[in-house]
């Protein structure tokens, strides 16, 4: 059972790796969300913060690139469907 599990989650890890790389040349928005979380993880680290607001500013820079890379999903397949 662990071994089918494993291979499983390498399966979805491969299919997550390349959605997120034709994600990412086929989408400017997520180009410049990666630079601003770029930007914003930077600051965080350097600026005086607590701990919890440095947390706070990855953990949505994260949640950012998560929808939308949700959106991306929706927009593909309303344009796969709408054709």
């Amino acid at each position: 059972m662990v071994k089918r599990e494993w291979a499983r989650f390498k399966k979805r890890a491969i299919w997550s790796w390349q959605g997120w790389l034709d994600c990412w040349r086929n989408e400017p928005s997520l180009h410049q969300w990666v630079w601003a979380n770029v930007v914003s993880a930077g600051l965080a680290l350097v600026l005086d913060l607590s701990t919890t607001e440095r947390a706070l500013i990855l953990a949505l820079g994260i949640l950012v690139l998560a929808a939308e890379l949700m959106n991306t999903g929706i927009e593909r397949a309303v344009d796969y469907i709408s054709r």
